[in-house]
């Protein structure tokens, strides 16, 4: 499905398909053109038209890239993920890519999936079509600038993960959840990585002098989202690195709770072990032991059972061991 916006001598409609072509071959105008769950109709729609084939139209709707940027004679493209949270869970989050084809008047974005950046963009532009008027590099600045900002709702979530971790991991009641949990943060915190780290280099690339199609002054705006870039990827690391901490932390307390465990089942242990002590010597086959056959025998060895146990109970809280 196409969504044409195009804004020329100072107007803005929404293009049909037919009408690309006439608005186009004027130097003045610019068009964003949308497609969503591309068909072969509308990839036909850009060779023809655009004069996109090739290399540069199989880059355009490949969805299985990480984000990079690559310039052509009359075109750049650029490749870059969407984030938010999956629609059945807020502890999963998903990616989208969005595949955008800058030229001299148009933009072109290539999804699979709805995108919201692109939803707010539009309507943005609707109220306030002088955004056009600023080039079609501006454009693919504010779509970018937009999807970037989407990252950091993400990483407040993590944030605010990590703070229940930290009293979680003190609650024997939810080791298991814990150790769910922990993984889980850990996890969404190397996705981020893994996906924006490459979106760096693309915008040193936009940022930097002499990238074809973006003017000087878009390219100070492009350094503005590098910085947004830089400071995803500084907060990715510490919460991975804060994880990693509580993961320690987590498996410290439980070994911890297991080593409290087996001091209390050894001390029992030996404690049992001074009374069979005393019954594993009347056990013997001897006729001759003492009070063997003396009516205060039982009830004497028990007393002294029991004495034996108090007294190392006894020691054993002195020394502070239980």
């Amino acid at each position: 499905m196409i969504h044409s916006l195009c804004y020329s001598n100072g107007r803005l409609k929404e293009a049909k398909k037919e009408e690309l072509r006439q608005i186009l071959s004027k130097k003045q105008s610019l068009c964003w053109i949308d497609l969503s769950n591309d068909s072969s109709g509308d990839l036909d729609f850009l060779e023809r038209e655009c004069l996109i084939s090739g290399l540069a139209l199989q880059i355009l709707t490949d969805f299985n890239q990480r984000a990079k940027a690559e310039s052509f004679e009359e075109f750049a493209i650029l490749i870059l993920h969407a984030v938010g949270f999956s629609s059945h869970t807020k502890e999963r989050i998903i990616f989208k890519q969005l595949n955008i084809c800058l030229g001299k008047n148009f933009v072109i974005t290539v999804h699979n999936e709805p995108i919201q950046a692109l939803e707010l963009i539009r309507d943005s532009i609707r109220k306030n079509p002088l955004i056009f008027e600023k080039g079609a590099d501006f454009l693919v600045y504010k779509i970018m600038d937009t999807i970037v900002d989407e990252y950091f709702p993400i990483l407040d979530g993590v944030d605010n993960s990590i703070e229940v971790l930290e009293k979680e991991i003190f609650d024997r009641m939810h080791e298991r959840r814990t150790i769910n949990h922990i993984f889980k943060t850990k996890r969404i915190t190397l996705q981020l990585k893994k996906e924006i780290f490459p979106l760096r280099e693309s915008l040193s690339l936009l940022s930097g002098a002499g990238f074809p199609f973006v003017k000087k002054s878009t390219a100070i705006q492009f350094r503005e989202v590098y910085d947004h870039v830089f400071r995803v990827l500084d907060l990715v690391e510490t919460y991975r690195d804060l994880t990693t901490s509580l993961l320690d932390a987590h498996l410290s307390v439980v070994s911890n709770r297991l080593n409290e465990v087996m001091k209390v089942l050894t001390i029992g242990a030996i404690i049992l072990m001074s009374a069979t002590f005393v019954t594993g010597i009347y056990g013997m086959n001897f006729s001759n032991l003492p009070a063997l056959h003396e009516e205060w025998g039982f009830p004497a060895s028990v007393l002294v059972m029991i004495l034996i146990s108090i007294v190392m109970a006894y020691y054993f809280r002195k020394k502070k061991w239980f």
